[in-house]
């Protein structure tokens, strides 16, 4: 008994044309993002592109990023800590009914 191995063939749902342009269009759209437009699996999104060739990764830098800002506010930061402590708030997990003016007494409210 043999096995049948599936031809190789042209995805249906894909108009290669019309994908090319979402590309070209928007080249920062998740492979997630165009398979909505085109009515298919990101899997498929996924084979088409690498039929083609395309392959680009994102960065972990943001294109617009000015790295000499960035570094002058750093070293500002830096100082100021030098100076005064800074206290980093996390304020997820406050409870929006809680008012702040009541303290906290062996974990109950005031």
């Amino acid at each position: 008994m043999k096995v049948k191995r599936a031809l190789p063939r042209k995805p249906f749902k894909i108009d290669d044309d019309a994908l090319r342009a979402d590309v070209e269009k928007y080249p920062d759209d998740y492979q997630h993002e165009s398979a909505i437009s085109f009515l298919c699996s990101a899997l498929s999104i996924g084979e088409a592109l690498r039929r083609w060739g395309i392959t680009i990764k994102k960065t972990l830098h943001h294109p617009q990023a000015k790295e000499p800002l960035k570094s002058t506010f750093t070293r500002a930061l830096d100082q100021l800590q030098q100076k005064h402590p800074i206290v980093y708030l996390d304020e997820s997990r406050f409870k929006s009914h809680v008012s702040f003016h009541k303290e906290i007494v062996n974990g109950k409210y005031l």
